[in-house]
């Protein structure tokens, strides 16, 4: 269900996006949006208020909660910022050790001067391959979690 958080409708649009399905009732999440939800005022508080609760429940060792708030953290960051592939590696890092209930091996395919992360999940007695891609605001870990909800 869409809650509203605030005034500002792409804000209350992003808080549900991460919040809900997996962290809609969770007690911690819900303690720490009456903390983080005061402090939205633009696009920089949003930062810095997701930013400081993902270290702290980093710190906790509640990686799935930590994930979740570095993605909110790094939303609305531009890609050129200094902070936004920080912030992102930290997501995806602790996305990693938060979903440990799935095999999966990861790669690197070269694009450019660059790589595309990719993942692959693995699931026993599987006798044929699907491939997807996310699009432009969403990551592969965002695709990893509907193999484990």
């Amino acid at each position: 269900m869409f809650k509203q958080y605030v005034e500002n409708e792409q804000f209350n649009l992003q808080i549900n996006r991460f919040i809900n399905d997996e962290f809609e009732n969770d007690p911690v999440v819900q303690q720490d949006l009456e903390t983080i939800v005061p402090q939205l005022k633009d696009t920089e508080s949003w930062y810095k208020a997701w930013f400081q609760k993902a270290q702290e429940r980093e710190l906790d060792g509640q990686w799935s909660i930590s994930s979740a708030y570095y993605q909110a953290a790094e939303f609305y960051l531009n890609s050129d910022d200094p902070r936004d592939q920080f912030v992102y590696e930290k997501y995806r890092t602790n996305f990693y050790k938060g979903y440990t209930d799935f095999e999966y091996e990861s790669y690197k395919v070269p694009y450019e001067n660059s790589y595309l992360p990719v993942v692959k999940l693995i699931t026993p007695g599987a006798t044929k391959n699907l491939l997807f891609f996310a699009g432009f605001d969403s990551y592969m870990e965002e695709m990893v979690k509907w193999h484990i909800l």
